[in-house]
């Protein structure tokens, strides 16, 4: 494995111990490890995996974007700070058309970060949903109409540096959402 991807792992789980998923079952780590995974596979640089496997650092821990840049440099911050929600927006929906409009001008590596994150999120609710039914909507603060378009918007977002197999998986995915 590349060194750098073994420290940001190393550094992700540290960061991101004793967090849990939404599902209150799964440790949060598996997050960014298949949002790494997904990157890989869609043959992602050395920088975009350890992006993937660091995405919500910054976001869901102490650790700032300063010890990131020194940690692991400018690209690796470029990435990360791309696909990171700026939390002082209160307002879901215009933190959200923040991210976006950042993510237009993003780099290919930051923005085939945000659509593995994405992509990992929609088969982590769509499990959950399966396994608990309509009632798993309630563990997210905005309405399943709302983060049903803000997916597709991520979708067209990222689309031009998305494979072809992650295009389908996205589309699959995001489908059976809205089906659900």
């Amino acid at each position: 494995m590349h060194p750098l991807i073994c420290r940001a792992l190393g550094r992700a789980v540290e960061l991101h111990a004793g967090q849990m998923r939404k599902d209150d079952k799964t440790s949060f780590i598996v997050h960014p490890m298949e949002t790494a995974l997904i990157v890989a596979r869609a043959n992602g640089s050395p920088e975009a995996v350890a992006g993937a496997l660091l995405h919500d650092t910054v976001e869901d821990t102490p650790y700032t974007f300063a010890a990131l840049q020194v940690e692991f440099g400018d690209a690796i911050l470029e990435i990360v700070s791309m696909g990171t929600e700026n939390l002082a927006i209160v307002d879901w929906e215009q933190r959200k058309r923040d991210l976006l409009q950042r993510l237009e001008k993003a780099s290919v590596e930051a923005k085939l970060v945000k659509a593995a994150d994405v992509l990992s999120n929609m088969g982590s609710l769509t499990e959950g949903i399966l396994r608990d039914g309509e009632a798993f909507w309630t563990k997210f603060r905005t309405p399943k109409t709302f983060r049903l378009h803000y997916f597709d918007q991520i979708r067209l977002v990222t689309a031009d540096v998305q494979p072809p197999w992650l295009q389908t998986e996205f589309d699959r995915l995001l489908g059976g959402l809205s089906r659900i």
